[in-house]
């Protein structure tokens, strides 16, 4: 744990932006809290420690604490903000690092360091999308000089506190070197943590909700289908249900049932289901909701919201804005919607932390190019360092890929199958 002259600074930090606008701080963080103990409680694989559970929760409550550095009357203008006061608002994450900046003088421990480096990362970086950010010493110093402490006499008199002397002897932690990367020990966690508050942040500030809840399992719902037309889990499909907590590969015919087979293994598990055509994903969206009439599914691709409206489905902008959310337990999308956090863009681990407690089906990855075909492969990688899983099924495989995963260190069961029987 972090040692108490940090967590007295911490708390010093947290009682500053109390009684000034600490509403939505406390709000995302009593959702993020809820949402890791349930992912603890429903996916145990995730190892979420007591130590990643502490973090994550105080990190999400001082993420916004750059706002104290604005005006209250731009914080508090209902009226359309000018370009200037827009431009202030968006700043107060590089505000943010000077307050944070102050926790590194009391850091002793390796649990102090990695606590303060988490929180500034995700305090600078929070709202970051794709574009870039590039934070300098100079550029903070200007920032204080020009925007801060011409406030510190309303920030004191709101606040009934006495602020600092500002100093800039910590501001070269700051700088480019200091962002976690996947060279740091503590990246898995940094990156589940600020992927879940860009999920949470946004959630809340919206007032929509976070995940589909309910315990609808999609294995039952396709036995229950396959039930009532009289039809045998063949071969394939056994395969894929018994193998439900692995990564798979399997290599199966058209006709094999392998879209069945895939939501077997999904079994309860939140779920992507990706394919290479937007018509074929528009198939499989209708064939889960119409055909095994599984209500839980989104459709997420570039003309997706064309498509629900031309079936008159009800609440189709909502039903687009929760599926760009990953609200839905099963996801039914084209590789590119999910696929370039590979690139790690500003801003991707809102989706790559998603994928750590979720599934990934890639069918008929033969129709992609070899080009598309790296992405996936090294998405499936960074998926299974996260422990998130995946299956591949196809009619073809060049062994290739098969041969590339195993280089690559990847556990999975691989089977094929030969087209026996009708499902």
């Amino acid at each position: 744990m972090i040692s108490k002259a940090v967590e007295d600074e911490f708390n010093h930090l947290v009682t500053s932006q109390k009684n000034f606008f600490n509403d939505h701080s406390e709000n995302v963080s009593m959702y993020i809290k809820r949402f890791v103990e349930r992912l603890d409680k429903d996916i145990p694989s995730l190892n979420l420690t007591d130590l990643f559970k502490f973090h994550v929760e105080l990190a999400a409550l001082v993420h916004d604490i750059g706002k104290l550095a604005i005006p209250l009357e731009i914080l508090s203008k209902k009226k359309t903000l000018t370009n200037r006061e827009y431009q202030i608002i968006q700043n107060h994450t590089q505000y943010g690092t000077y307050y944070l900046c102050n926790l590194f003088k009391y850091c002793k421990t390796d649990e102090d360091f990695d606590f303060a480096s988490v929180c500034q990362n995700i305090v600078l970086y929070h709202h970051e999308r794709n574009n870039t950010i590039h934070i300098d010493g100079d550029l903070l110093k200007k920032i204080i000089e020009e925007d801060i402490k011409p406030n510190i006499p309303q920030i004191e008199n709101e606040l009934q506190i006495k602020v600092p002397e500002l100093k800039t002897t910590y501001l070269g932690m700051v700088e480019g070197q200091v962002r976690i990367t996947e060279f740091d020990d503590i990246y898995k966690n940094y990156c589940i943590m600020k992927g879940l508050l860009h999920r949470l942040d946004h959630c809340s500030s919206a007032w929509i909700p976070v995940e589909n809840e309910n315990k609808d399992e999609i294995s039952k719902f396709v036995e229950n289908f396959m039930n009532n037309q009289n039809f045998k889990l063949n071969d394939l499909q056994q395969f894929a249900k018994i193998n439900h907590n692995k990564n798979v590969i399997v290599i199966g015919s058209t006709g094999m049932g392998k879209t069945e087979a895939a939501l077997l293994w999904s079994n309860h598990d939140k779920t992507f289901f990706t394919l290479p055509l937007r018509i074929s994903i528009n198939a499989i969206y209708d064939r889960i909701k119409e055909t095994i009439e599984y209500e839980h599914v989104g459709l997420l691709h570039s003309t997706a919201i064309d498509y629900l409206d031309d079936k008159n489905e009800e609440n189709e902008f909502e039903k687009i804005e929760q599926a760009r959310n990953l609200y839905e337990k099963i996801t039914t999308c084209t590789i590119d919607q999910i696929f370039p956090f590979v690139f790690k863009y500003r801003g991707y681990e809102k989706i790559y932390a998603t994928l750590s407690y979720s599934k990934v089906v890639i069918d008929e990855i033969q129709a992609y190019s070899p080009e598309i075909v790296a992405v996936i492969l090294k998405g499936l990688q960074m998926i299974n360092n996260l422990n998130g899983q995946f299956m591949v099924m196809t009619a073809t495989l060049p062994r290739i890929y098969k041969d590339k995963l195993e280089e690559m260190g990847i556990k999975f069961v691989y089977r094929a199958h030969r087209l026996t029987e009708q499902r």
